[in-house]
């Protein structure tokens, strides 16, 4: 368990059928000179999903093959990191072609130490992903939909540390630009719903500053502010601007190895404030938990809790979402582990009156055969309680697959 792993835990987005994957470090590389490595790795899973299209009635049940191929390209010198990240995932659905998809995800990083005190870091991603009927913006009309929902979205941001690792003081800089976009919604017989569908498209220019200060062995207090602007490329159909300014400001602690565990705690206030003065600003108050427990060195429990604003998809002003997630990985035995994951969310919709409420769990069984090649079976259920009539829905999925390395 690494504690980016745990960075990673604090703002996870849990989705039922989800498989975790073998750690990419243990793969092995192609050296293609000047200290640059291939790391190829290939995921095969098969999938029976007894709720394809997330609804309560009218139920499509199907088995599915889904083929993951990445590849990492990546080199460092001791003061410089570089990484580049391509991955193609495609989904064949047995009895719902219509489910089909084959998603892209580019990401490349870069970081560099010029110092002992200065350091600095760039991303940049393009994904080009699907959301499946019934969720997303088709959530109660899934059956409707010719084919899932497609959107591409793009991300640039950098990030600046100002302070020895030793220091007393560190200050951290970020600043970024993100956006997402639709393509035009196929709907099934000429149905069309405009309304349902305009005005998704939106960017957002985000940044922060973080302090953190060194108490002394391997605990730092910490003071964090961040700030996002999110606009829209057009007003939805009968609505007004869904244009806003997130602000957040946190305080707490992180520490490293103290009693067997690791995380981070921070606690605070965030607020969003429209540019159309008709829709109602709203305050409240966040937490980012993420706390790793490792009583045994092959025994690892992770908790965490968060809460954060999303976009709304459909009506509304936007969503409040509260989030609680708690996992435990064992290892049985040399080449045999578990992973036991509960989580449950909880959005609420501003400016309208509806709710609805995630929760599920899922249980993973892996064996490494061989370094290069690991078997996993899983089971993952779930259901969303809803106010809305026709958004609620049960899901199951079991899954069975390998991953295979050099």
């Amino acid at each position: 368990m690494t504690k980016a792993r745990l960075s990673l835990a604090i703002g996870m987005a849990v989705s039922v059928g989800a498989t975790s994957a073998v750690a990419e470090s243990e793969a092995g590389a192609i050296e293609l000179g000047k200290g640059v490595l291939f790391t190829p790795v290939l995921d095969v899973n098969l999938l029976h999903d007894d709720n394809v299209i997330h609804t309560d009635e009218n139920q499509t049940d199907s088995w599915m093959t889904e083929l993951k191929p990445s590849f990492l390209l990546s080199a460092e010198n001791g003061t410089s990191e570089y990484n580049l990240r391509y991955t193609l995932a495609r989904g064949d659905y047995q009895d719902s072609d219509a489910d089909n998809y084959t998603d892209h995800a580019l990401e490349a990083d870069a970081s560099w130490e010029m110092n002992d005190r200065n350091r600095f870091s760039l991303a940049a991603s393009y994904l080009d992903l699907h959301e499946a009927r019934g969720t997303g913006y088709s959530q109660g009309f899934g059956l409707l939909l010719a084919e899932p929902d497609r959107f591409s979205e793009t991300d640039v941001n950098g990030t600046y540390r100002f302070g020895a690792e030793s220091a007393r003081g560190n200050l951290e800089l970020e600043l970024g630009t993100s956006a997402r976009d639709y393509d035009p919604t196929q709907f099934v017989d000429g149905f069309a719903a405009d309304a349902l569908v305009s005005g998704r498209d939106y960017g957002a220019n985000y940044g922060a500053a973080r302090f953190f200060y060194n108490t002394g062995g391997k605990t730092k207090l910490l003071a964090e502010v961040n700030h996002r602007q999110i606009g829209y490329d057009e007003v939805r159909v009968d609505d007004t601007s869904r244009d806003s300014a997130e602000n957040k400001i946190l305080f707490g602690m992180t520490w490293e190895g103290t009693a067997k565990t690791t995380g981070t705690v921070k606690l605070g206030a965030r607020s969003k404030k429209f540019d159309e003065p008709t829709r109602e600003d709203f305050a409240a108050p966040a937490w980012e938990i993420g706390v790793m427990w490792e009583p045994k060195s092959y025994s690892t429990f992770e908790f965490t809790a968060a809460s954060r604003f999303e976009e709304a998809r459909g009506a509304g002003n936007f969503a409040d979402v509260e989030v609680l997630a708690a996992s435990w990985s064992h290892d049985w035995a040399e080449r045999l582990s578990t992973d036991v994951t509960l989580y449950n969310q909880n959005m609420d919709y501003e400016g309208i009156d509806r709710t609805e409420d995630v929760s599920g769990a899922s249980v993973k069984a892996n064996y490494e055969m061989r370094r290069w090649l690991t078997f996993t079976l899983g089971y993952a259920t779930g259901s969303q309680d809803s106010t809305e009539v026709g958004y609620d829905y049960d899901r199951a999925v079991t899954t069975f697959g390998f991953r295979a390395t050099l």
